[in-house]
């Protein structure tokens, strides 16, 4: 159970029923006790599960809900795997230096682990934070991740070919219309679920085989979405586009930064 929820309302009434008259402790009252009780014993089943293991170090930087920007660190050993560290970087740009100091923060914080490789994005700026930790950790190997690689030489050999660039941009477009109009992805939702189909799936620069999600779900979606917009798929893909391109173009004219993902 996540440790926020000893805080919830909810819990209390639940043994309060059990036990009329207990009181539930804050999240502020036992994070001094059972927070550190339970680092404590996380550390010590890392240690005893990996001594005389060589393991991976995996970072990877994304944004939560509230569009804060978070860098997470993992440590993988043949199946197993553990969290290590999450850090809210701000405004701090993610750039070579930062990288690079961040990532030897984790390795000194947990040098009871033998680091044989970092695994990162296949950003400009993680590639130069390679360079650089080699040359300071000749016994560790820096690399990229393979599914992040995969996934960019898909959208490069996707917008090669036009047919199928104008295809995912007509999907995608058809996809954020829907999400961005609440009644009618939700009614949308429901009709799918009732004839056993997904939800349609948008694409994403950093999430990897959402290109084949997108084109099978709305695939699959076809007679739904033809039966409610009144159109062939192919003709209600360009409409979408049309109408995301239209509003980008007066997005910018009314100097607007923001423009339709």
């Amino acid at each position: 159970m996540p440790f926020y929820k000893f805080g919830h309302p909810s819990l209390a009434e639940a043994l309060q029923l059990l036990h009329p008259g207990a009181v539930v402790s804050t999240p502020d009252q036992l994070a001094t006790i059972l927070l550190d009780q339970a680092y404590k014993k996380s550390i010590k089943v890392l240690t005893l599960t990996l001594a005389g293991k060589v393991v991976t170090l995996v970072t990877d930087g994304w944004t939560d809900i509230n569009g804060q920007a978070v860098t997470n660190y993992v440590v993988v050993c043949s199946n197993l795997t553990f969290f290590l560290d999450s850090a809210y970087t701000g405004t701090q740009a993610h750039d070579v230096e930062f990288l690079t100091a961040d990532v030897m923060r984790v390795i000194a914080k947990y040098d009871f682990l033998e680091v044989g490789a970092v695994l990162t994005d296949n950003t400009n700026a993680n590639q130069a934070t390679w360079k650089v930790l080699q040359e300071q950790n000749s016994k560790t190997f820096f690399h990229g991740c393979v599914c992040h690689a995969s996934h960019l030489l898909v959208k490069d050999i996707v917008q090669k070919i036009k047919w199928v660039d104008a295809l995912q941009s007509g999907c995608k477009a058809l996809v954020s219309f829907f999400r961005k109009h609440h009644k009618m992805w939700v009614d949308l939702s429901a009709c799918l679920k009732e004839q056993n189909l997904c939800v349609l799936a948008k694409p994403g620069d950093t999430r990897w085989g959402s290109f084949l999600a997108c084109f099978s779900t709305v695939l699959a979606a076809e007679s739904v979405l033809c039966l409610r917009a009144g159109f062939s798929l192919p003709s209600l893909c360009c409409v979408c586009a049309r109408v995301s391109h239209r509003k980008d173009e007066d997005a910018e004219k009314n100097g607007d930064t923001c423009t339709t993902q």
